[in-house]
């Protein structure tokens, strides 16, 4: 008799617990109503900055590679790996509560990505990131060559977001 409370325990457990499940976004499926939260997928991305301008050593400013004729020569000022937002790669994430069991679902987002789901983790940012950083630091920074006839001094101020660039692979991560 006792053998058989062990399977009825069993089926009372999985019979009250709840998870949670992530698919691609449809918009076919989805267009009416969706049964969670929409979000979009992280994706490693290259960065690189780029000066814009040209000042003195006080910080005057003498003028930019944006003026006719142009002030100075665009240079990289640096060259980053970034988490952003991949808007090709939506997804859902779902509650899928039992039928015996009442759960609070909750989501937290950044930049429309998800950064968590009704739990407490401890940040693993630096664990996940590390290969990649590394291999990030193998970017330095380096004058974009002037045009010929262009103007002779590099710029030094004023860096902007130049090119945003999808990181496929740690292979494609190696510096130009």
């Amino acid at each position: 008799m006792k053998m058989l409370y062990l399977p009825i325990l069993a089926i009372s457990v999985a019979a009250c617990s709840s998870n949670f499940v992530t698919r691609p976004y449809d918009p076919a499926k989805d267009a009416k109503e969706i049964n969670g939260i929409k979000y979009y997928e992280a994706a490693f991305v290259r960065v690189r900055y780029e000066f814009t301008a040209l000042t003195d050593r006080d910080g005057n400013y003498l003028g930019s590679s944006s003026d006719s004729p142009p002030a100075c020569a665009r240079a990289v000022q640096k060259e980053e790996l970034a988490v952003w937002p991949d808007p090709t790669n939506v997804r859902v994430v779902e509650n899928k509560p039992s039928a015996f069991s009442s759960t609070t679902f909750g989501v937290t987002l950044s930049n429309g990505m998800l950064v968590g789901v009704n739990a407490q983790a401890a940040p693993q940012t630096a664990t996940l990131l590390g290969p990649f950083l590394s291999a990030a630091a193998a970017f330095s920074a380096k004058a974009v060559p002037p045009v010929a006839g262009g103007p002779a001094k590099i710029c030094n101020a004023s860096p902007v977001i130049a090119s945003v660039t999808p990181v496929k692979s740690l292979g494609s991560l190696q510096a130009d």
